[in-house]
């Protein structure tokens, strides 16, 4: 793997989570660290890949909302709290919303489907991510607080 490819896939990470974060804080009354460690979760292929196969490959079976069923189900078993689940959950969707975006797109029906959905939008590029960070920047800043929050938790 090239050193801009390693940069690339830090930034599309980074991007995870921050717009992770910022849908969480501005949309519910959740943790929104929580919600960063959801959004950039499906990526977790990435440092698994050289022994990764089948529909474990990047932006295979981790990627897609079973995946988050499968993990919500053990944080529930394990204790996790309602709320900090619901913000993983927030933020793992926003990951698929965003990936869904790609040329490789994302298999919302898995394992019912392997079909993609892929919308080819330059979500990973300069500008996409550009606009990503500026509007998530901005609802950080100056968007509703968790006290006036959209969603009640």
């Amino acid at each position: 793997m090239t050193p801009s490819h390693q940069l690339y896939l830090l930034v599309a990470v980074l991007t995870h989570g921050l717009v992770g974060y910022a849908v969480v804080r501005g949309l519910t009354r959740y943790p929104p660290a929580a919600g960063v460690v959801g959004a950039v979760l499906p990526d977790v292929d990435l440092l698994l890949g050289p022994w990764l196969a089948g529909p474990l490959v990047h932006r295979g079976a981790i990627h897609t909302p079973a995946a988050l069923a499968v993990v919500g189900g053990g944080a529930l078993l394990l204790g996790v709290s309602r709320r900090r689940l619901a913000a993983f959950a927030v933020g793992f969707l926003t990951h698929l919303v965003l990936d869904s975006g790609t040329s490789a797109g994302v298999m919302w029906l898995f394992p019912a489907s392997t079909a993609r959905v892929a919308l080819d939008l330059p979500v990973h590029g300069l500008l996409g991510t550009a606009v990503l960070w500026l509007a998530s920047l901005v609802v950080v800043r100056f968007g509703p607080r968790s006290s006036r929050s959209v969603v009640d938790g």
